[in-house]
């Protein structure tokens, strides 16, 4: 069992470590994005999917 927990831990690591690059997030939905950013603790102020993208990739 404790073999298994620190592969547990690096996989939640690297996904939150995880940058997106523009064309990942622009094949996303803007639901999508704004799910990205709160799973992520990223502040959004934009309503429109370029103002969204721009504001998470100057936050990753």
């Amino acid at each position: 069992m404790n073999s298994q927990s620190p592969s547990v831990a690096s996989v939640e690591s690297e996904e939150s470590t995880h940058k997106y690059a523009e064309s990942e997030l622009s094949n996303m939905t803007v639901p999508q994005l704004r799910q990205l950013a709160s799973d992520n603790g990223y502040a959004l102020t934009s309503t429109n999917k370029a103002g969204i993208i721009s504001e998470i990739l100057s936050q990753q």
